[in-house]
C-alpha cells in the first residue's frame, strides 16, 4: 500500500503543480493588456527521489519559483533614451514657447517695428518741415519700446510658469522615489523566503519608469533584491530609505540635504527646466537688452547731437537710463525732434538720414562715423539693431529645430526599445493558450493517475474478499 500511497502523492504534487500553473497562465492572459506587467513563468524541479533497494525513485514534481520574464538591460536602455526622449520634447516646448513671445516672422513683430522706425526717420529726413513724419517717428520709437517692454513681462510670465514646474517635478520625483523606497521594503520581506516578487517587482519598475522621465536615472539590486536608485549619480534611493529633492534658490538649484545636486545630464527634464531658467530664457532676455542698450545709447547720441526746428539743440530720444529691454521709453515728443545737425540750418536733414541709416551696419552710417564713439558705434558687436535682432531670432530657430530633431530620434529610440523590451516581457495570448492545454492537459493525465490508482486499490480489496 506504501508504493499506491506514494503514486498518489505523485499525482497530487503533479495536480497542484498544473494547477498552479494553469492559474498563472490565466493571470498573464488576463493582465496581457496591462501597462509594465511583466508575463510570469511557473519554475518546476522534480522532487526529491525516494532511496530504494531498487534505487532511487522520484517523488513528482513540485514548484520551484514563480518568477517574472525580464530583461535588465532592456530596462536600463529603455529608461536612458526616454529620458533624453522626454527631456529634448521639454526643451522643444520651451523654447517653442519664447519663439511664440518674440513672434517672428511676423508683420507686427519688433523686426517690422523696428524696419518701421528707421523708414519714419526717412520720412522727417524727407520732409524735416512735416509734424506729421516727426509724430510718426515718436509713435515707432514708442512701439518699439513697447514691445521689448512686452517681452519681457511675457518671459517673467514664462519664468514664473517654469519656476512652478520645476517645484511641480521635484515634488513628483519626491513621490515616487518614497514609494520605491516602501516597495523595496515590502520586496526584501517577501522574497526572504526565497521567491520571487513578482507584483512587487512590476510595481517598482513602473515607478522607476516614471522617475526615469523626469530625471536621469541608474539602478543597481542588491542581493536581497532592493535597488539602490541614483539620480544625477547621487544616490537618492537605498533599501528602505529615500532622501528628498528641494528646489531652492533663483534661478533654482537643485539640492539634496545640503549638497547641491548636478544636472549636465541632457536626458533629464529637471535639468532642462533648470537650465532654462539659469541660462535659456536670460540668454534671450540679456539679448533684447543689448538691443534696447544698442538702440537707446545709438539714438540718443545722434538725436543730441542734432537740432530742432528752432536752433535749441536736440534731447535724449530714449531715456538714457532705460538701457533695458524692462526700461526702454522714449521721452521726446514730436516738436522735440532733431533733423539738423546745424543750428543755422533748421531744415538740414543730417541727422534724421542718420537716424534712417541706422538700418545697416554702423560701418556704413557715415554721418553717425562722425558722432559716434568707437564705444557706441560698436555696442552691438559692430552690427546694426536689426541685424542684431535677426541673429538672435535665428539662433533661437536652430535651438529650436535641432530640440525638435533629437525628440524624433530618441522618441524613435525608446519606442523601438519598448517593444524589444514587449517582446520579452509582454504576454502572448497565443503562447499562454498553448500552455494552458498543455497543463490542462497534464492535469487531465494527473489526475487519470489517482482514477487508476483507485481501480487498483479496488482490485486488492476484491481480493481480500
Amino acid at each position: 500500500m506504501s508504493s499506491i500511497g506514494s503514486i498518489i502523492n505523485i499525482a497530487r504534487s503533479a495536480i497542484h503543480a498544473h494547477q498552479t500553473a494553469v492559474r498563472i497562465s490565466s493571470q498573464n492572459i488576463s493582465n496581457a493588456q496591462t501597462e509594465g506587467y511583466s508575463r510570469q513563468r511557473v519554475a518546476m524541479v522534480d522532487s526529491e527521489p525516494d532511496i530504494t533497494p531498487l534505487g532511487r525513485m522520484g517523488t513528482g514534481v513540485r514548484i520551484y519559483d514563480i518568477s517574472r520574464v525580464r530583461d535588465t538591460l532592456l530596462d536600463t536602455s529603455f529608461r536612458r533614451e526616454s529620458s533624453k526622449s522626454a527631456s529634448y520634447e521639454t526643451r522643444h516646448e520651451l523654447l517653442g514657447r519664447v519663439e511664440e513671445i518674440l513672434g517672428e516672422p511676423s508683420d507686427s513683430g519688433l523686426a517690422a517695428n523696428l524696419d518701421a522706425f528707421f523708414s519714419s526717420w526717412s520720412d522727417v529726413a524727407n520732409n524735416t518741415a512735416s509734424d506729421p513724419a516727426r509724430r510718426l517717428a515718436v509713435q515707432r520709437g514708442t512701439e518699439v519700446a513697447s514691445t521689448l517692454r512686452s517681452f519681457t513681462n511675457r518671459l517673467d510670465e514664462m519664468v514664473q510658469a517654469t519656476r512652478s514646474r520645476v517645484t511641480t517635478t521635484v515634488d513628483e520625483i519626491n513621490r515616487l522615489t518614497e514609494q520605491v523606497a516602501k516597495v523595496n521594503e515590502l520586496i526584501v520581506r517577501e522574497e526572504a523566503s526565497g521567491l520571487t516578487a513578482s507584483d512587487l517587482r512590476d510595481q517598482r519598475d513602473r515607478l522607476i519608469d516614471s522617475v526615469s522621465q523626469l530625471a536621469s536615472v541608474r539602478t543597481t539590486e542588491r542581493e536581497n533584491g532592493a535597488v539602490a536608485l541614483h539620480i544625477e549619480n547621487v544616490l537618492i534611493v537605498d533599501g528602505s530609505q529615500a532622501k528628498r529633492l528641494s528646489a531652492v534658490g533663483e534661478p533654482p538649484v537643485i539640492q539634496v540635504g545640503s549638497m547641491t545636486m548636478s544636472l549636465a545630464s541632457e536626458g533629464s527634464v529637471l535639468g532642462e527646466l533648470v537650465r532654462m531658467l539659469d541660462t535659456r530664457i536670460p540668454g534671450v532676455q540679456a539679448r533684447l537688452d543689448e538691443l534696447a542698450e544698442g538702440l537707446v545709447v545709438q539714438t540718443n547720441a545722434l538725436h543730441t547731437a542734432g537740432f530742432k526746428r528752432d536752433g535749441t539743440a536736440g534731447g535724449n530720444f530714449f531715456d538714457p537710463t532705460g538701457t533695458t529691454a524692462r526700461s526702454i521709453a522714449v521721452t521726446a515728443t514730436y516738436t522735440d525732434i532733431a533733423a539738423s545737425d546745424s543750428a543755422t540750418q533748421p531744415d538740414n536733414n543730417r541727422i534724421a538720414l542718420a537716424m534712417a541709416a541706422m538700418r545697416n551696419a554702423p560701418a556704413e552710417n557715415t554721418i553717425a562715423q562722425g558722432i559716434w564713439t568707437p564705444a557706441e558705434a560698436g555696442i552691438l558687436g559692430d552690427v546694426s539693431a536689426n541685424e542684431h535682432y535677426r541673429v538672435t531670432i535665428a539662433d533661437l530657430a536652430v535651438q529650436t529645430r535641432l530640440a525638435e530633431d533629437s525628440t524624433t530620434v530618441f522618441s524613435t529610440l525608446s519606442s523601438q526599445l519598448q517593444l524589444r523590451r514587449q517582446s520579452v516581457s509582454g504576454v502572448s495570448t497565443d503562447e499562454e493558450l498553448v500552455r494552458l492545454m498543455q497543463h490542462q492537459q497534464a492535469y487531465t493525465a494527473a489526475a487519470r493517475i489517482i482514477t487508476t490508482v483507485d481501480e487498483m486499490i479496488q482490485t486488492i480489496l476484491d481480493l481480500k474478499r
